[in-house]
């Protein structure tokens, strides 16, 4: 395969503008190949709970197109309403300087995504993923048509290099969590498919409420 440089090609039309790297590394943030060492990633997050997921899987395949970013939990272009979780949204670094900036990719053209993809567009930019202050983070990253890994940046901290090829779990926890960006420095399409899911630390009492309700179905089922 030909290297794909990030000042000549995009995945769907367009301009072409540059974008740099991350800030340096930050060790408030661990990330895990999830795929690798599933019990790790489970054992890390058990403390946590469900905040929500974005679930793409839900629509049915995605054509090959552009779309202007944000996508959000009011939907744009084939990404429905409520697809998104109400507090995650998808865009590319430059999004505002950027005519369809977000690229979808259903499993259907060939590329090698499994599922429904939403992908930073243009070449020369970075994926980024937006939260509210979340404590842990899951998603499936991949990139095409350039290299086979990606750097991630959690909130401008670079957390390093990540293989993800066609797609692998990701997991990062260490709260908060507002920003993650994905870029692919060989030239690519960098992005998410399937499903993204972030979790909370529990609010003060929750816990502990929980464990009295579980204390009393013990004692009604005795």
């Amino acid at each position: 395969m030909k290297t794909v440089t990030r000042s000549a090609r995009c995945l769907f039309g367009g301009t072409i503008l540059t974008a740099g790297l991350a800030a340096p590394a930050s060790a408030q943030w661990t990330v895990f190949d999830i795929d690798a060492n599933p019990g790790a990633w489970a054992a890390a997050k058990a403390g946590l709970i469900l905040e929500g997921c974005s679930d793409f899987t839900k629509d049915a395949n995605y054509p090959l197109i552009g779309i202007k970013g944000p996508v959000t939990s009011a939907g744009n272009g084939p990404v429905s309403p409520g697809t998104v979780y109400p507090t995650h949204s998808f865009d590319s670094v430059n999004g505002a300087n950027y005519f369809y900036n977000i690229a979808t990719l259903g499993p259907q053209y060939g590329f090698g995504n499994a599922s429904n993809a939403l992908l930073a567009n243009y070449f020369t930019d970075t994926f980024r993923m937006n939260f509210a202050g979340a404590a842990a983070v899951e998603f499936n990253a991949l990139t095409l048509l350039g290299g086979t890994s990606v750097n991630i940046t959690v909130n401008g901290n670079s957390l390093g290099s990540v293989a993800v090829g066609t797609g692998r779990n990701i997991g990062i926890i260490g709260a908060p969590i507002n920003t993650v960006d994905l870029f692919d420095s060989v030239g690519g399409a960098e992005g998410v498919q399937a499903k993204v899911c972030s979790y909370l630390v529990p609010a003060p009492g929750t816990a502990a409420l929980l464990a009295v309700g579980g204390l009393v179905a013990t004692r009604r089922r005795r």
